[in-house]
C-alpha cells in the first residue's frame, strides 16, 4: 500500500491528508490567570472573537474531518472554524485530547499555584502534580492513544483522496502531544521547531505538521508551520493563556 501524508496544525494507505491543530480561545479563567485544567468554562467575549478570526483565516481550507476536546471552550472554537469553512463535517468529540487535569488545584490563581509548587520543592510549576491531577506521562499516554486509535485509524478508512483534518485542543495537552510525535514516532523536527513546539501556544494559535503514514502506522513527521498568530493582529490585545 502506498504512503499517505497528513498535516497537523489549536491538532494527520494511500491518502495524502493535512491535519490542522488549533488551541482553543480565551475564557475568563485565562483572563484572570487561573488554572483551569478540565474545568469546563466557556469562551468569553475575547475568546469568541479569537475563534471568529481563526475561522476566517482558515475559511478556504476544505476540512474532511474534525476532532475536538469535549470541553466547551474547544468545541465552540471548533464550531466557529467549521462554520466559517462551510464544511459539511461532524465534529468528533473526545476526552483523549482534553486539557490536563490539575485536580484539587483547578481554579487556583497561577501565582498561588506557583507558590504551592515552590514549597513542595518543585522547580517548575507545571511539573507539580496536585492531588487527583494528571502527570506528564498521563498526558502523553492520552496523546499516543488518540494518534494510534483515532487519528491513524480514521485516516485509514478514507480513499486515495487527500484529506484535510482539523483538531482543536488545549495548550498544556498540545505541548505533550507534540512531545509524543517528536519522541515516540519518526520525527524530522529541527532543533528550533522542537523548541517552539515545546512551549505553550497563545489562544487560537494554529500549527501544521505533515505526518507520513503507511499501513496505518506513522513513518515520519515533518513540521510545516509552527504556532501562527497572524490572524490575532485584528484584536487590540491578547492575553497569554493559562492551562
Amino acid at each position: 500500500m502506498s504512503d499517505s501524508k497528513l498535516n497537523f496544525t489549536s491538532l494527520k494507505i494511500s491518502v495524502g491528508s493535512r491535519v490542522q491543530f488549533y488551541f482553543s480561545g480565551q475564557t475568563n479563567g485565562n483572563k484572570h490567570f487561573k488554572i483551569q485544567g478540565q474545568t469546563d468554562e466557556p469562551l468569553n467575549e475575547t475568546g469568541l472573537a479569537q475563534a471568529e478570526l481563526v475561522g476566517q483565516a482558515l475559511k478556504d481550507i476544505e476540512f474532511n474531518q474534525a476532532f475536538s476536546s469535549d470541553l466547551s471552550r474547544a468545541k465552540v472554537t471548533c464550531q466557529k472554524i467549521i462554520e466559517a469553512n462551510e464544511a459539511s463535517v461532524t465534529i468528533q468529540e473526545t476526552k483523549l485530547i482534553r486539557e490536563k487535569s490539575f485536580g484539587q488545584a483547578e481554579n487556583m490563581h497561577y501565582v498561588q499555584f506557583a507558590y504551592l509548587t515552590m514549597i513542595r520543592n518543585q522547580t517548575l510549576p507545571l511539573n507539580y502534580v496536585p492531588t487527583d491531577g494528571e502527570c506528564k506521562d498521563d498526558l502523553r499516554q492520552r496523546a499516543k492513544l488518540f494518534i494510534q486509535d483515532m487519528l491513524c485509524k480514521n485516516v485509514a478508512n478514507f480513499s486515495t483522496n487527500p484529506q484535510q483534518i482539523l483538531i482543536v485542543s488545549h495548550g498544556e495537552f498540545l505541548t505533550h502531544f507534540f512531545y509524543v510525535l517528536s519522541h515516540d514516532f519518526q520525527c524530522s523536527f529541527t532543533t528550533n521547531e522542537r523548541d517552539v513546539m515545546s512551549k505553550r501556544p497563545p489562544n487560537t494559535s494554529w500549527c501544521q505538521v505533515e505526518v507520513i503514514l503507511s499501513n496505518s502506522e506513522i513513518q515520519n513527521v515533518n513540521c510545516i508551520q509552527t504556532w501562527n498568530v497572524e490572524h490575532l493582529k485584528a484584536l487590540k490585545s491578547t492575553v497569554c493563556s493559562m492551562p
